[in-house]
């Protein structure tokens, strides 16, 4: 398992700490992170997914990796893996930041500045989801490039 893989539950964890640490009434206090655990829940099941189903990952040029052969998927699977790993990484510091403004403003102390964090990690993240699609897309030209380059026909 990647470092990537695990980071996202580390800080899911430390997310349900800070939320049990720091609530009077955990009914309401403990819904961001149940939408987190559930969010993760479903990104590990997608990615854990991708080997039998990878037609379950969208991305432009998908048609093209589903005709690849079995064997020349794994670089392009491995890269689709890694873009929902730093998804799911992304999502859970937006949600963390999310619990501690929600926690700030419950203490009278609702400064702006979480907000702008909220909004400039959303802004932040979309170059780099960019960034990790265009590698997808570049991982099934090669794979595609290698499969022609080997005359082998399809399994």
């Amino acid at each position: 398992m990647t470092p990537l893989r695990i980071l996202p539950w580390v800080l899911l964890a430390c997310l349900w700490v800070f939320s049990v640490a720091t609530s009077s009434s955990l009914e309401r206090w403990l819904f961001i992170p149940l939408v987190a655990t559930g969010s993760l829940g479903f990104i590990l099941g997608l990615t854990l997914a991708l080997p039998k189903y990878p037609q379950l990952f969208n991305f432009p040029e998908k048609e093209r990796f589903l005709r690849l052969p079995a064997r020349y998927r794994g670089p392009v699977l491995r890269a689709m893996q890694t873009t929902l790993d730093a998804t799911a990484t992304a999502m859970m510091l937006m949600l963390g930041t999310t619990s501690y403004a929600l926690w700030r403003a419950a203490r009278g102390d609702d400064s702006a500045s979480s907000h702008v964090a909220i909004v400039l990690g959303a802004v932040a993240f979309s170059p780099v989801v960019l960034i990790l699609v265009a590698r997808v897309n570049a991982a099934t030209e090669e794979a595609e490039r290698r499969w022609k380059d080997a005359g082998s026909p399809a399994d």
